[in-house]
């Protein structure tokens, strides 16, 4: 195992916009990047959900780009990874997945953990602006990067031991595990 050594993470948790707003999430999330880079950041992380879409429905026609393609190109611009998430429809009708994604300096989607504990189908409609349905992913995430092994997980999935175990035993140095996700409304 390679020495430790610092990691500058930036954590943002923002005010958050919900809905038909949620657009305005992803306009942020851009210029949070920018901020972080420069105050030398390397690993990036948004709160559960963030950018998005996620409360939202999932092809608003506010959003002014697609935040997955905008982030890739931050990660690359600045040299960074950055960790956002948002809600994706799955192959199921009516049926969704809440992921975690991880963009590399390169540009490119290294990883797309789905969280694997969802919670109960009306937690889930009030967190998710009504998407009931979220199914669990099938895998624990651990990505090799330049700062250490990442491990992924999402918000209270952290009162799973088993979960962060696994992460653990795949050669995680580094949890992340955004919380808080854009459903705190103020």
């Amino acid at each position: 195992m390679p020495e430790p050594s610092a990691v500058r993470a930036g954590l943002v948790l923002p005010e958050s916009f919900f809905g038909e707003a949620e657009w305005r999430n992803a306009v942020r999330a851009l210029a949070w990047a920018d901020e972080a880079a420069a105050r030398g950041v390397r690993l990036l992380l948004f709160p559960e959900g963030y950018p998005g879409p996620m409360t939202g429905p999932l092809d608003n026609p506010k959003f002014p780009f697609d935040p997955v393609e905008e982030l890739k190109k931050k990660a690359k611009a600045h040299s960074m990874y950055i960790v956002a998430g948002n809600v994706v429809r799955s192959d199921i009708p009516g049926a969704h997945l809440l992921t975690l994604r991880m963009f590399g300096p390169e540009g490119k989607e290294i990883a797309s953990y789905r969280r694997m504990q969802p919670d109960t189908p009306p937690l889930n409609a009030y967190l998710y602006g009504g998407k009931a349905h979220l199914l669990p992913g099938d895998a624990p995430c651990v990505v090799e990067t330049e700062l250490g092994r990442v491990g992924l997980q999402i918000c209270s999935e952290l009162f799973v031991p088993e979960l962060t175990r696994l992460l653990m035993l795949r050669g995680a140095e580094i949890i992340v595990s955004p919380v808080h996700g854009v459903h705190s409304r103020t």
